[in-house]
């Protein structure tokens, strides 16, 4: 017998799009304001550069970009720090950020098209979880390869190399989307796409190169800043771009992102050094830590049911909004991006009042429960969808920050880089399972798709009481062995 969901008339709402695209009232202003966008970035990156060479040492930074900064709420911006203590310019630390927003731009920008590409193929629940699965599959094999590769070639080679390749990749979706191309062949090439696109380790290794260690925590709330910024336009875009120019509209965009991004990588970023000095005046037994690898593989876990959860907004929102809505690309877009906007409101306003008043622990955990109520609400009331969303937005916001920081101490210094990769293995081993799992239960019953994506919070929410409630007896033992 078939569950009883609390959607019934989504059980028969499956319907085909109308047709999108070319033939509506407002394309053509659109159309033109895309075409804009797009050549802009382009030429803005072939435009720097060519012009390199006869920039002074010093670049000014892009006015946009510090006052992004400076809503991060932090106390001082990057440039105020002495240019002696990096060892690269600040211009290639700024740089780098706005690379690592083109990357996450490009890889964002398709996701409203997700019912395109259903109805394109006429896929079924657990086909359509492939999309993402295949492509998880192959940054899976990129994030065990990549970052040790960039160990000895460099971080600059091996990121400028994965974004031109992803974008070539991206060419290939684009050509396998086109009538007369199977489904086989297009997973193959998000298969082939997801190779070169697991990069983001390289962003972090970077900025752990060049950065002091006293200031590598707020040159990392930049990065997260410049993420979170890619998922607030990236949608949005990616769903004009569905109306206006159809389903291949924000493949396109996505490959002139990534070309834009390799392109500043040549021309304004210099290369990371292979072995970072020791600071003078520190003697290399500072830099000793005991590992703790019980604790390591604790947040390996809760790392893994955090994706699951993360994977199953990400992913099956699109999904829902059609399905239970109706919605087009260009209102999914604007839902993802205004999801977006709470979270980035969130990391500025709300998360450094938390952290400082409970703590890094007890913060990730309301975070882990917020997305669990969020997913359940999404399960159980699906009318409340913006009472949900607001608080995955919250989660999303408060949560993340807890892994690579407890990972950060739960190793020495020489083993943070091996720990990193070994998190994002983890992750898109959850990504590639997630998709597949929650889609099977998304044909069965979308609640209890999303019941299941929530109750993997609720796991996070446990471990992260069980690590406080140990680190509260280790202190307390601490206190009464001095005494």
């Amino acid at each position: 017998m078939e569950p009883e969901t609390p959607w019934p008339q989504l059980r028969f709402h499956k319907t085909t799009l109308p047709p999108h695209a070319v033939q509506h009232a407002a394309g053509t202003t659109w159309r033109q304001r895309a075409a804009k966008t797009a050549s802009g970035i382009t030429g803005l990156a072939a435009m720097l550069f060519i012009r390199n060479r006869g920039l002074r040492k010093r670049w000014a930074v892009p006015g946009a970009l510090v006052r992004l900064a400076s809503a991060a709420s932090l106390s001082s911006s990057p440039s105020s720090a002495p240019s002696s203590e990096l060892q690269v310019s600040n211009r290639s630390i700024y740089v780098l950020l706005i690379v690592s927003c083109l990357s996450l731009l490009g890889l964002t920008m398709p996701s409203p098209a997700l019912p395109l590409i259903r109805s394109h193929f006429g896929l079924v629940d657990w086909q359509t979880g492939l999309v993402s699965s295949c492509m998880s599959l192959g940054m899976l094999a990129a994030v065990a390869v990549w970052p040790s590769y960039s160990d000895t070639l460099g971080r600059k080679k091996v990121l400028t190399l994965s974004l031109f390749c992803t974008a070539g990749l991206f060419c290939g979706q684009v050509m396998k989307l086109k009538p007369g191309s199977s489904f086989q062949e297009f997973l193959l090439m998000r298969f082939l796409t997801g190779l070169f696109a697991g990069c983001n380790p390289i962003f972090k290794a970077y900025l752990a190169d060049v950065v002091p260690s006293e200031q590598l925590p707020r040159f990392m709330v930049f990065r997260e800043a410049s993420a979170t910024l890619a998922f607030i336009i990236g949608p949005a875009l990616g769903g004009f771009l569905c109306m206006d120019r159809g389903l291949q509209g924000p493949f396109f965009a996505t490959i002139l992102a990534h070309l834009a991004g390799a392109l500043l990588l040549l021309g304004f970023v210099e290369e990371a050094p292979s072995i970072p000095p020791v600071d003078e005046g520190k003697a290399p037994e500072e830099d000793a830590q005991e590992e703790d690898w019980p604790l390591a593989r604790k947040v390996f876990a809760i790392s893994f049911f955090y994706v699951v959860s993360q994977t199953c907004f990400s992913f099956f929102m699109p999904l829902l909004l059609h399905d239970l809505f109706g919605s087009q690309p260009q209102t999914i877009g604007a839902f993802l991006t205004g999801t977006s906007l709470v979270v980035f409101f969130c990391q500025v306003v709300v998360y450094k009042r938390l952290e400082k008043r409970f703590g890094l622990e007890v913060t990730g955990a309301l975070g882990a429960a917020a997305i669990f109520l969020g997913l359940v609400t999404l399960s159980l009331r699906p009318q409340l969808l913006p009472l949900a969303a607001a608080l995955y937005a919250f989660g999303s916001a408060t949560f993340p920050a807890t892994v690579p920081t407890l990972l950060a101490k739960s190793v020495s210094k020489g083993n943070r880089g091996k720990v990193l990769g070994m998190d994002s293995v983890i992750n898109n081993v959850g990504r590639v399972i997630t998709p597949l799992g929650l889609g099977v239960l998304y044909g069965i019953s979308p609640s209890l798709c999303f019941m299941v994506g929530g109750c993997a919070s609720l796991v996070v929410v446990q471990l992260l009481r069980g690590h406080i409630a140990k680190k509260g007896r280790d202190t307390l033992d601490i206190k009464m062995s001095s005494k």
